[in-house]
């Protein structure tokens, strides 16, 4: 509840600009689905939303861009369209391809 409180609270001005860090952490999923769609009818009205979200199939579902991070670092970015192409497979694939390794490494 007071996730979602968070959020309408950010969406009662109507704003150009809505920057969110992993908005549906927590969330039940008919709540996670609200929520996505709402980001979704705010996109269609030409408010630019930044987030960061560790759901990438939710990343591929709405967003027009990616960036990939790795250990804060920028690593890849582009339309999930265009990664996907690239790389092969669905988005989660992608991130997996290009951070798999470092990632399995740093566990041993």
């Amino acid at each position: 509840m007071k996730r979602r409180l968070l959020l309408a609270r950010a969406l009662m001005n109507n704003p150009e600009l809505l920057i969110m860090d992993e908005p549906t952490v927590g969330l039940d999923p008919h709540s996670r689905r609200a929520v996505w769609e709402n980001l979704a009818h705010l996109k269609a009205h030409d408010t630019t939303i930044i987030l960061t979200t560790h759901y990438i199939e939710e990343a591929e579902k709405i967003c027009d861009r990616v960036a990939i991070m790795d250990n804060g670092k920028i690593i890849e970015r582009g339309t999930p369209a265009s990664l996907m192409e690239r790389y092969g497979g669905s988005l989660e694939d992608v991130y997996l391809r290009l951070t798999g390794k470092r990632l399995r490494e740093e566990i041993l």
